[in-house]
């Protein structure tokens, strides 16, 4: 049985996961660049800790901690890369909310850059 903290770090990687991650923050930006604020925030948090909750009682994520990816979401995600994540989903929020469309890409570029910051250290690591 894995334990729960590594399979809230696990979760994360779930194609399953990432979908919904993935569409619900398409969808939240586009309901707050019409100010659709209540709407939004529902879109945002409510299919992401639902689809959580669930994985996290009903599944097992063997195949992702064993995985390349595992191996580097375990190297790399700290809760300092899971603030760079969160805080480029703000900075795409906020553009969208005041119109300001080069923040939705910029905010985009920070969330990759929360999920990428440490490939080349870990690369680095992988060599013999």
């Amino acid at each position: 049985m894995m334990p729960t903290r590594e399979k809230v770090l696990y979760h994360q990687i779930h194609p399953a996961k990432l979908a919904v991650d993935f569409s619900t923050s398409f969808a939240s930006t586009w309901l707050g660049w019409q100010h659709e604020l209540w709407t939004g925030l529902l879109v945002a948090f409510g299919p992401s800790v639902v689809v959580t909750m669930a994985m996290l009682r009903w599944m097992d994520f063997s195949k992702q901690r064993d995985s390349s990816f595992g191996h580097y979401v375990a190297f790399h995600m700290t809760p300092g890369a899971t603030a760079v994540r969160s805080g480029g989903q703000l900075v795409m929020w906020m553009g969208a909310w005041l119109h300001l469309v080069w923040a939705i890409p910029a905010g985009f570029i920070v969330i990759l850059l929360g999920w990428t910051y440490s490939l080349p250290s870990w690369y680095a690591r992988q060599k013999p």
